[in-house]
């Protein structure tokens, strides 16, 4: 009986726990159930578009209108909740049905701090026009120069590529141009002057771009033209992390040139010399290159353009704990351009180190920059140039590559093939950038801190060649080797002290320091020819290999050298004075005093001033609470900056220059060669001084519906005085053109930024839109007359116009019959004398009776009025995706390429455009006769090559993907995404020229287009790894 009970008493323990085992998973699911809520602020105001996930899933909502949510959960989860500019919350679910979540404001957010040069400042307290890039922007762009992945970020800020060449520089202007030499800004690397494009994109946190006088005050007689504020990453308090960037570039020529082939030239070539012909009293007979047939069809364009390709890789490691911490990080980026003999190597490595000790805080930095490239070695204008009659290679030929044949009547140009191979370049650079910093915290109110900086640069040039020939008549008839050998480097030591503490609602930060710059260069050539000269006779000489490169190559041969060394110094006290009362009003006073040794004793100090105030109205009790407004912030500055660098460094004094060629040499009995002669070519100049750019700004901050629309307004009025111009002498003076502070120029402009960012679950997007306006005068010249004129005769600069306007001769058509060249004159004198049925009419605009420079009229410049940038950012269960478009409007192009290549006067090569020129058969036609000689000089500089510069870019495209957490949780990864991108896919334009964005190195060329090597557009697949 016993037994029996105790075996139903196991059966029904089994049974129990079967009921049991089989019942849990339906006990689990009973749990969940509907949860509703609403989130609200701590003033008790609900708050729509909250992001409410379910913790370690993607099971999320977004609150409604009225800030209420409702999701499934289970009991024991927990909720993060989020939103722009409150702190994010995690919410356990204790079976509660609802829930009442208040989120608080995050203050670190919304008191961002920004570096704005010796110190740093809350972003609500800013007062100068000051905008921000966050490092992640950066790193996102596929380009190993940080300044051109600023393009269409800010404002204002202008930037574009000199040319499409591997590791070619970029330029960056900030609110225009204001003066005439260099425009480019100051770049502030971690507190220093440095060299932006020694940075790699992936090692900086944040750029602060300075735009006003008031905020470059600090910095004085070098930020006139803006300054650009680098804070690289450093390490943080932690687990150490680990980050690899990588990526590869097909790279391809966005745009070509059509040339003609060998039948489109041999027909041009023809219609060039019946037309000649048609007027000439002594007939030319018709070439060889015309009659015979043609020994070759040479794409020059495609023999010396390629696909390029780069790749770049670069990792870090950052961390560091309670004292100290340290970032470690190396970036290689490799290039193949886009054209033969065109590379380009660049490899960095990092170091920064932070730690504390008692009342000290301790920072040092290091790094090292290597570059290595080769640019071509030829000319882009012979790619244009060379007949595609001239074969590439021509066994026939002493050195196997093709020449022109000029006694079959073609030019003589050069094969840009020959000298890419036997011509051969290669620069090297290292730079090493130290610095040591001190602070000293005597109170939580009072620091001192003492830094020292110091940045060597060498590089290193060469280059040499073999006896070869390339030209018919210019053949390189000596062997050579020549190599040049500079160094740089700048010393820094600031010291400054900062006082910073609030007393009730008055809040003060006070700095005042001290900073001496000592710069020193140095450089030294060599060259060696494999020929001596006896009694005036040039002999082979040197060289047993003309193939070997290094100078002893060359012994016996005709060595020559050069090489100077330079010193600059500047010394500068500053100080700075920002309060603040109530977190309302605010206020900040510069003052900085410099004295270069660019200057004579009588001028070489000079004192900037600034001061900027603000105003927080949304903080203002009797501005209404609880509306769309969040933030209003009204702000207002003036300032004053200086400029030295038009000057060089010793032009105030009557240097001596020697030399034995040219107007300097001079030959002394009975000797072939010539003297050494030594003058002094120029006068003393001991009154220049500092150009002074005078700065005006107002601004206004807003931010709407709780800080999700957010930017800004800027009016800016910038007005530089004092501008270093040459003061053109008469010829009769017999010295150079002195430089004098004699000009004035203005630039006024307005800018707008807007923000939008919105959430809603785990679909997370933004937009971004700024456009500038921006308008340049020359108020003032030396002379009331004076004019400066570009390299390419068709722009000036004159007093009430834009600096580099457009002055051409207007044309009116194309003369169809000799009667319209009679019409076209003056009390029976032809306006045209050369004129003939086909060539282009100008206008005689001052009337009298012929075309000569006063004819020319003011047709716009080559900077553009209006910037605009928008940029599109979306984000949803681990895919993001990002565009970005820029465009120009309102300014012209002048397309020199097309002087060139549609002279149709010279027996080059031309554009294929030329086949429709004027023919009696062919007068529907805006493209004048071609004929040789070009009497009636139908190529002069003319409205004819001027055209709108418009355009709208994509400048990149971005698709990205990023693993889930759960997967990379599994192999403690932090974080994997892969990417793909496109660059300058897409462009917009009338412009017929290959890209219509580009830079000019001399401000008085600007939008003069030639010769600039192609831009590419690239297709990118990247990696991005955190661990």
């Amino acid at each position: 009986m016993k037994n029996k009970a105790i075996g139903k008493m196991k059966y029904l323990q089994q049974v129990l726990l079967m009921m049991l085992v089989w019942f849990i998973p339906f006990g689990a699911m009973a749990q969940s159930y509907s949860l509703k809520g609403t989130v609200v602020d701590n003033k008790g105001i609900t708050i729509p578009g909250v992001n409410i996930l379910i913790k370690g899933t993607t099971n999320g909502v977004a609150t409604d209108i009225d800030g209420n949510f409702e999701l499934i959960v289970d009991k024991g989860n927990v909720l993060v909740v989020s939103f722009t500019g409150y702190k994010t919350q995690e919410v356990p679910v204790t079976g509660q049905n609802n829930l009442k979540i208040t989120l608080l404001e995050d203050i670190e957010q919304l008191e961002e701090v920004v570096v704005i040069g010796y110190g740093t400042l809350k972003k609500s307290d800013l007062t100068g026009a000051i905008a921000s890039v966050d490092g992640e922007t950066l790193a996102n762009k596929s380009t190993i120069n940080p300044a051109e992945a600023l393009q269409g970020q800010v404002p204002g800020v202008s930037v574009a590529r000199y040319g499409g060449l591997a590791g070619q520089g970029v330029s960056v202007k900030i609110r225009g141009v204001g003066t005439y030499g260099s425009s480019e800004p100051l770049y502030i690397i971690d507190g220093f002057p440095g060299d932006i494009s020694t940075l790699a994109p992936q090692d900086i946190k944040s750029m602060e771009i300075l735009k006003d006088g008031a905020a470059g005050a600090i910095y004085g007689s070098v930020a006139a033209n803006g300054v650009v504020i680098i804070t690289t990453k450093s390490g943080k308090k932690g687990e150490v992390k680990v980050d690899i960037n990588s990526y590869v570039s097909i790279k391809k020529v966005t745009n070509l040139f059509d040339m003609l082939d060998a039948e489109g030239f041999r027909k041009l070539g023809k219609m060039m010399h019946d037309e000649y012909n048609k007027y000439a009293p002594i007939q030319k007979p018709m070439p060889g290159y015309v009659t015979k047939d043609p020994r070759a069809n040479t794409d020059w364009q495609d023999e010396v353009f390629r696909t390029g390709f780069a790749q770049s890789h670069s990792v870090s490691v950052r961390g560091g704990g309670d004292v100290t911490q340290f970032s470690i990080s190396a970036n290689v980026y490799d290039e193949q351009g886009i054209v033969l003999d065109n590379d380009f190597l660049m490899q960095n490595g990092r170091m920064k180190i932070n730690t504390k000790k008692s009342i000290f805080d301790i920072s040092a930095n290091l790094a090292y920059t290597a570059k290595k490239y080769n640019n071509p070695d030829f000319a882009l204008s012979e790619v244009y140039r060379s007949s595609p009659l001239t074969p590439v290679l021509d066994p026939t030929q002493k050195y196997g590559y093709g020449i022109a044949s000029t006694t079959d009547g073609l030019a003589s140009t050069r094969n840009p093939v020959a000298d890419a191979h036997f011509r051969h370049n290669k620069t090297k650079v290292q730079d090493v950038v130290a610095s040591f910093a001190v602070a000293a915290n005597f109170t939580k109110w009072l620091q001192f801190k003492t830094s020292y900086y110091y940045n060597g640069t060498n590089t290193q040039y060469y280059e040499n060649a073999p006896d070869y020939i390339a030209s018919p008549t210019q053949p390189d008839l000596y062997p050579y080797v020549y190599e040049k050998r500079t160094y740089w480097q700048s010393q820094v030591i600031d010291n400054y002290i900062t006082f910073n503490d609030k007393f009730g609602k008055h809040a003060v930060t006070a700095m005042v320091g001290v900073s001496v710059q000592m710069d020193r260069s140095s450089y030294d050539g060599l060259n060696v020819e494999g020929k001596t000269t006896v009694d005036g006779k040039d002999e082979p000489a040197g060289f047993p290999n003309p193939n070997w490169n290094t100078p002893n190559a060359g012994v016996g041969g005709t060595y020559t050298g050069e090489g100077t060394r330079t010193e600059y110094n500047r010394l500068s006290y500053f100080g700075r004075i920002n309060y603040s009362y109530a977190d309302r009003y605010l206020l900040q006073v510069t003052v900085r005093r410099d004295g270069s040794s660019k200057f004579g004793p009588e001028s070489r100090w000079a004192t900037f001033p600034s001061v900027a105030v603000g105003w927080r109205i949304s903080e203002e009790e009797f501005f209404p609470k609880n509306t769309i407004i969040s933030n209003l912030k009204l702000r207002g500055s003036w300032g004053q900056l200086g400029n030295e660098g038009r000057l060089k460094l010793y032009e105030y004094l009557a240097l001596m220059t020697q030399g034995n060629g040219g107007s300097l040499g001079y030959v002394q009995g009975t000797g072939k060669n010539p003297w050494v002669a030594t003058i002094a070519n120029m006068m003393e100049n001991r009154g220049v001084k500092w150009e002074t750019s005078e700065s005006m700004n107002i601004g206004l901050d807003y931010a709407l519906f709780d800080g999700k629309l957010s930017g800004y307004v800027n009016y800016y009025n910038n007005k530089t005085r004092d501008l270093l111009i040459p003061k053109v002498l008469a010829p009769s003076a017999g010295i150079g053109d002195p430089t004098l502070n004699v000009g004035t120029m203005q630039n006024t402009g307005i800018e707008l930024d807007i923000n939008y960012r919105e959430s809603r679950g785990e679909l997370n997007w933004n937009a971004g839109f700024n456009i500038a306006f921006m308008k340049n005068k020359v108020k003032e010249m030396a002379n009331k007359n004076q004019i400066l004129y570009g390299s390419y005769s068709a722009t000036q600069t004159r007093s009430g116009k834009a600096i580099a306007t457009f002055y051409l001769y207007e044309t009116d058509g194309i003369f169809q019959n000799m009667a319209e060249v009679y019409a076209h004159s003056k009390d029976g004198k032809l306006i045209q004398p050369n004129a003939k049925p086909g060539d282009i009419r100008f206008k005689d605009n001052n009337g009298n009776g012929e075309i000569d420079a006063a004819d020319k009229v003011a047709m716009g410049c080559g900077a553009p009025k209006v910037e605009a940038n928008l940029s599109l950012g979306l984000e949803y269960k681990g895919f993001d995706f990002s565009a970005l478009f820029g465009s120009g409007w309102g300014h012209k192009i002048y397309n020199y390429n097309r002087v060139r290549s549609e002279s149709m006067d010279e027996i080059y090569n031309m554009f294929s455009s030329t086949l429709n020129a004027w023919t009696p058969e062919n007068r529907n036609t805006n493209m004048p006769r071609a004929v040789l000689g070009d009497p009636n000089q139908n190529k002069r500089e003319s409205d004819r090559f001027l055209e709108d510069g418009d355009f709208i870019r994509l400048r990149q495209i971005q698709l990205g993907y990023t693993l889930p957490k759960a997967w990379l949780n599994k192999i403690n990864m932090e974080k994997i995404r892969v990417y793909v991108s496109a660059d300058n896919l897409w462009t917009w334009t009338k412009y017929s020229g290959v890209d219509p964005e580009f830079a000019q190195e001399e401000v008085l060329n600007t939008g003069i287009d030639s010769s600039i090597y192609p831009f590419t557009k690239s297709c990118v697949f990247g990696l991005q790894v955190t661990f």
